[in-house]
């Protein structure tokens, strides 16, 4: 599972803030994004609108490719399908790492280097979101690094409803073994690592695009600190 995040479409960025990205991911069973999301942006030219992103997933030889022409069909008992179109050029397992280790496409298309927005160095593939009715035309999107949203892949296997889910945090911020889990305080990015402090609603200064992470009850950190 590669794990990505969609930044916008190209033709409106740059965005004066990075807060519309969504969680996108890569396998080779399915590519997408599994909750059908409003995204709301703000482009520094023109006018504020909102997309729909997400709904479901499509084979990866089809992504990249147009818009279907035709709605989907019943094709057997309790299956619909959807005739796609493949792209051009095939999306490959080198463009879903390149795009999930590009975390600088938030910084860059959002606020750029000396006030010129360098998103013509971002990933950019044609995308249609495939939980919107009606099917609308793709348009070419931005997409990053997973990370810019949640850097373990939680809520990306939660989606696809992965019951049990181990996860290695590899990190700067050393785990507090003394911290109290009977007082007051809740734990912050000198206790554990903020990656999985997001995934419990608890916010703080350097969150950014975490605000939204919350996935479980913000007093079950306790128990994990213990």
């Amino acid at each position: 599972m590669v794990n990505s995040s969609i930044v916008g479409p190209s033709k409106n960025a740059p965005y004066h803030s990075s807060e519309h990205l969504a969680v996108m991911n890569y396998s080779p069973l399915g590519v997408g994004s599994a909750k059908l999301n409003t995204a709301h942006y703000n482009p520094e030219v023109g006018g504020e609108f909102d997309l729909k992103i997400g709904g479901g997933f499509i084979e990866p030889f089809a992504f990249g490719g147009a818009s279907p022409s035709f709605a989907p069909v019943r094709c057997e008992t309790n299956i619909i399908c959807m005739k796609v179109n493949a792209p051009n050029i095939p999306f490959t397992i080198a463009d879903a790492s390149g795009t999930s280790s590009s975390a600088f496409v938030r910084e860059f298309t959002s606020h750029g280097v000396d006030g010129h927005s360098l998103k013509a160095l971002s990933p950019k593939e044609n995308y249609w979101t495939i939980g919107s009715t009606p099917i609308k035309s793709e348009q070419k999107f931005i997409f990053g690094d997973g990370g810019n949203l949640e850097n373990l892949g939680a809520i990306t296997l939660m989606q696809r409803k992965v019951k049990n889910l181990v996860i290695f945090v590899n990190t700067s911020s050393k785990l507090k073994e003394n911290f109290d889990t009977l007082g007051v305080k809740l734990p912050g990015p000198s206790d554990v690592s903020s990656d999985i402090l997001s995934l419990f609603g608890i916010k703080f200064p350097a969150s950014k695009d975490m605000n939204r992470n919350q996935v479980f009850d913000i007093v079950d950190i306790r128990d994990l600190m213990s």
